[in-house]
């Protein structure tokens, strides 16, 4: 989970939204097409279930999450 974590904060903030919002779109984005069959898929779902992205609207017909805890090395 920190992996993910890590990278996903490292994507948004070369993104430029340090502490912003994401859909599954930029998981294809942040971790490459295919992303759902691979390790990060399970882990990623869990970590919704977990509660670890928490969702915060919906944009085109799709949940938004932002991180539960932004981590230190994004502000």
């Amino acid at each position: 989970k920190e992996d993910i974590i890590y990278e996903l904060s490292v994507y948004l903030v070369k993104d430029g939204r340090p502490n912003g919002e994401f859909t599954t779109q930029t998981f294809n984005s942040a971790f490459g097409n295919g992303w759902q069959e691979s390790k990060h898929g399970s882990v990623i779902d869990s970590m919704i279930k977990d509660g670890d992205f928490i969702e915060s609207g919906v944009y085109s017909g799709k949940p938004k999450y932002k991180l539960r805890e932004t981590p230190s090395y994004s502000k």
